[in-house]
């Protein structure tokens, strides 16, 4: 008979057996890449060719391709295939459709799995990215319920690009996405053209008459963002889709709109005239209000100054107001005062705005915290600075002149038959 010490001895080595044993190691797909070659040279609408050789002792069942920068973070198109075998010849054209990549390194990535394990394979490439330039200055303009959208190209020759009927609420372009968006304010809530063929690319139809969009609702970036009078605030992506939703009383009046990084911005006033109106932060994420600070004044527009902070040019009645809000930490700073309505503004680069009142320009310098005058006497009603070749566009009624600035040498004179209703510049990217 065994003993109690026996069974603790034949326990301990059956511990030992068990511990020894070991599965045997399950394979990870091989990668050989023949194409592109290392250091390779591409343009941004080029298309590269992407040959490889995946092999495993199990099946492989999944492959994607995609472009990858320096950082490793997917910047075009992934395509996937599912071979279903124990060897793939991978050969294909991998396009990139997108002419806003900035000219550096990239990689090609190729990642290939089986039942459990996955293998990632890089080869670096180079993308020569085109030159940022201007392609069009975007003239809108109408009467009634007539807009034409006209366009001055690097010939500064201006021609009508197309016509719609809308009593025109406000209107962005977007030039990473290649798109122009026009609100109204009764027979069109938001309609989407694209720029190369000027044919509409989506639109959102109204479900309430009128749509009730304020002026200034338009804010364009990566995506485009629109404010109403009643229900919701919305983010869209370049195809309609919403990418950002939350809702409003009605006792609200959403304005100005901007997104920050994490943040959209709003500049709302209230349906109650009584009512206090705000500056309200929302989370881009998931549209919940994350913070709202009580103001004065009436948003007239927000620029972004850094990742954390916008300026906002804005009225109190007749008397004009320049601020820097830092989003993050709903931090105020009064910056200036002004002798005048504010009726257009505009950055110049990320400390000095160009403010435009009725009949003069102000220039704010905020390394300096100082405004100046910096032209008397100018009827004003919109206000686009043109960065690349330093021009300055200012309409008024049925004008538009371009300056060179900041000498404020009048360089063109463009006349309209209907009133400007707003300037946009349009890049390549």
């Amino acid at each position: 008979m065994f003993n109690f010490r026996n069974i603790l001895f034949l326990l301990a080595i059956l511990i030992l057996i068990l511990s020894c044993y070991k599965d045997e190691p399950e394979s990870i797909p091989e990668i050989k890449i023949y194409a592109p070659a290392e250091n390779e040279l591409f343009g941004v609408s080029d298309t590269i060719p992407v040959q490889a050789m995946i092999i495993d002792e199990r099946i492989i069942s999944n492959v994607q391709v995609v472009l990858v920068s320096e950082d490793f973070t997917p910047v075009a198109k992934t395509y996937s295939f599912h071979p279903n075998s124990t060897e793939y010849n991978l050969d294909m054209n991998y396009y990139t459709e997108d002419v806003t990549l900035e000219d550096g390194n990239y990689y090609i990535l190729v990642k290939a799995e089986n039942e459990s394990k996955f293998k990632n394979k890089y080869t670096k490439i180079r993308i020569a990215g085109e030159s940022l330039r201007l392609e069009k200055v975007v003239v809108v303009s109408g009467s009634g319920e007539n807009i034409t959208v006209n366009g001055i190209d690097s010939t500064q020759t201006a021609s009508v690009l197309f016509s719609i009927d809308c009593n025109y609420a406000a209107s962005d372009v977007s030039s990473r996405l290649q798109q122009f968006y026009l609100a109204g304010k009764i027979i069109v809530d938001l309609k989407t053209f694209s720029m190369p063929d000027y044919s509409v690319d989506w639109s959102i139809e109204p479900v309430m008459t009128p749509p009730l969009h304020n002026d200034n609702c338009l804010y364009a970036g990566d995506y485009i963002f629109a404010t109403y009078n009643l229900l919701y605030i919305r983010g869209y992506d370049s195809e309609g889709g919403v990418v950002f939703t939350t809702g409003i009383t009605s006792h609200d009046k959403p304005g100005a709109v901007i997104r920050l990084n994490d943040y959209v911005l709003v500049d709302m006033q209230k349906q109650n005239t009584s009512a206090t109106t705000e500056l309200v932060t929302y989370y881009f994420a998931s549209g919940i209000k994350t913070q709202s600070r009580q103001t004065q004044f009436e948003v007239s527009g927000f620029f972004r100054h850094s990742d954390e902070k916008v300026f906002i040019t804005a009225n109190n009645g007749n008397a004009g107001k320049l601020f820097i809000y830092n989003v993050k930490f709903d931090a105020i700073e009064h910056l200036a005062d002004l002798p005048g309505r504010i009726v257009s503004s505009d950055l110049i680069d990320s400390d000095r705005v160009l403010i435009g009142t009725e009949n003069d320009l102000y220039l704010y310098n905020y390394s300096t915290l100082q405004l100046i005058s910096f032209m008397d006497n100018i009827a004003v009603e919109h206000i686009s600075f043109e960065a690349l070749n330093s021009d300055l566009y200012i309409s008024s009624a049925k004008e538009l002149r371009r300056f060179r600035f900041p000498e404020m040498q009048l360089k063109n004179t463009y006349l309209f038959e209907d009133t400007i209703k707003n300037v946009h510049l349009l890049y390549n990217k």
